[in-house]
């Protein structure tokens, strides 16, 4: 599909989407922008914007960015990356690299290029979004599994810091709906210490959640950069907690 086919299709289906289209880009702010990143927008993008300064999804507030934002986040932030989307206020994002003639897309968190096709970054989202069979995490996916480790020759799997914490909060939710159903229907020895069960799974909760946020300050430094309030309080929250649980037990021999 090319960009004149998504422009087309935005006009006559908006009705049928979530999105809320942003209104189009004078052709002065296309010159600033180029004019701030010392590139040339190319031809696809520049026609796509000249229709919409971007747009905004309902589906986790995913959403191609204006060009004025990207312009000020560079100023804010000192940071030479052209954010195009991101999704629930920059806790994920795609970036967009111009070379001469070409460009290319691809997620921050991962080294592979995801697509060179700008219509084919936006059609993948209009009809699969992003956690969707077929979505754009999908579409990550798909390309990561083509690239195989030399060394090992097997495929190389590759995760985001969103990803990590979003299983943490899945593994807590389903450890403590198997506590409940087992407090629920009794006879066992978690019935008649549940609530000690329920805290040691809290607890435990706590200690991944510390470990992940060091990971991933370590191991992810853009996004770090981009998200550190929320890491930084997950790591402060966490280790409150544990220092709160190491003084009960030093101090009173237990948890109370």
């Amino acid at each position: 599909m090319s960009i004149s086919e998504i422009i087309t299709y935005l006009k006559t289906h908006i009705g049928q989407t979530d999105i809320t289209l942003y209104e189009a880009a004078p052709i002065e702010l296309i010159n600033k922008f180029e004019t701030t990143f010392n590139v040339k927008l190319p031809d696809d993008i520049k026609e796509f914007y000249l229709f919409c300064n971007g747009f905004e999804s309902d589906e986790d507030l995913f959403r191609i960015i204006p060009l004025d934002e990207m312009i000020e986040y560079k100023g804010r932030n000192d940071d030479h990356n052209i954010y195009i989307a991101e999704y629930l206020i920059y806790s994920n994002a795609w970036q967009l690299e111009v070379n001469d003639n070409s460009y290319r897309i691809s997620n921050i968190d991962q080294t592979w290029i995801l697509t060179r096709n700008f219509a084919e970054f936006l059609d993948r989202f209009l009809k699969n979004g992003l956690f969707k069979p077929n979505g754009l995490y999908d579409w990550s996916n798909e390309v990561s599994e083509k690239r195989t480790d030399k060394n090992q020759n097997q495929a190389i799997t590759y995760k985001t810091p969103s990803d990590i914490y979003r299983q943490c909060f899945i593994f807590l939710a389903v450890s403590f709906a198997f506590l409940l159903f087992k407090l629920i229907t009794g006879g066992s020895e978690i019935s008649q210490n549940g609530f000690g069960y329920l805290l040691l799974l809290f607890f435990s909760f706590i200690l991944i959640l510390f470990g992940v946020s060091i990971y991933t300050t370590i191991a992810y430094k853009e996004w770090f950069k981009r998200n550190r309030y929320i890491n930084i309080s997950i790591f402060l929250f966490s280790l409150l907690i544990i220092g709160l649980v190491a003084y009960s037990i030093i101090v009173n021999g237990g948890i109370y």
